[in-house]
């Protein structure tokens, strides 16, 4: 149970956070740079994706977003690594770290090559945040990873790049929706099938010369008097000699 000491040496700690962050890193060059980091990465992410899939990376940004942060604060609170800049003195890793540059990275991932294996570009992507990332912001002073070895990072974020991109995916998907086709193919044959008009639905062969029926309806083979294999077996141009000849590939 902490003490009401304890609360006390807790207090006086964030107050000599603030005082150190309103004093030495509020308006430094690295301070600016954090802002920059944390508004630029969306508006860049604002142009780059497609619409259709926004709601699979609307997931897929806060798994990121949550999972990263709760690792990020167990690692503070053993003091593996330390943000000595930070936009707020307060949520250190979470504003831009795990709010802003690590979503976008991934998801910008996902946008690029999409048919390749999510496998291969999350190994690619983490060995890039892992061994340049992470070692280039060390190098600039803003983060410090003393307790740390950025090779430890690598597994944790190959498996958040996985994690995301199949919780997104999966969520994603409406459920509905194959039901929604069945529904829409059924009442589409049930048009074609019992309409008024003839209609009928041709194609080339391979040797692109010759057109054959691929579907009819009923009325079209009350009409031309054929059945459906004998209209298989036929060109369609044998049945009219004009109908034909100038026509669309279905």
């Amino acid at each position: 149970m902490i003490t009401d000491t304890g609360y006390r040496f807790i207090k006086e700690g964030n107050e000599m956070l603030r005082s150190i962050w309103l004093n030495d890193v509020l308006f430094s060059m690295h301070w600016f740079f954090v802002v920059l980091l944390t508004i630029a990465p969306w508006v860049v992410w604002y142009f780059l994706r497609d619409p259709s899939k926004s709601r699979q990376y609307f997931i897929s940004s806060w798994v990121i977003i949550l999972f990263s942060t709760i690792l990020d604060l167990i690692g503070l609170s053993f003091d593996l690594w330390r943000y000595h800049t930070s936009v707020f003195p307060i949520m250190s890793g979470i504003i831009p770290w795990n709010s802003s540059l690590l979503p976008v990275c991934l998801l910008i991932v996902y946008k690029i090559k999409e048919t390749w294996s999510p496998i291969i570009k999350g190994l690619v992507v983490s060995a890039i945040i892992a061994f340049i990332g992470e070692p280039y912001f060390d190098f600039l002073g803003i983060t410090e990873h003393h307790q740390w070895r950025h090779i430890y990072s690598f597994p944790i974020y190959f498996l958040i790049y996985l994690f995301s991109y199949y919780i997104g995916l999966s969520m994603s998907k409406n459920p509905n929706h194959s039901i929604d086709r069945d529904e829409s193919d059924e009442k589409y044959n049930t048009l074609f099938q019992y309409s008024c008009n003839a209609i009928y639905y041709i194609e080339k062969t391979h040797l692109e010369k010759n057109y054959r029926f691929t579907d009819v309806n009923d009325t079209f083979i009350k009409e031309m008097g054929y059945s459906l294999e004998e209209l298989r077996r036929l060109d369609p141009r044998m049945i009219s000699d004009q109908s034909f000849y100038n026509i669309d590939i279905i």
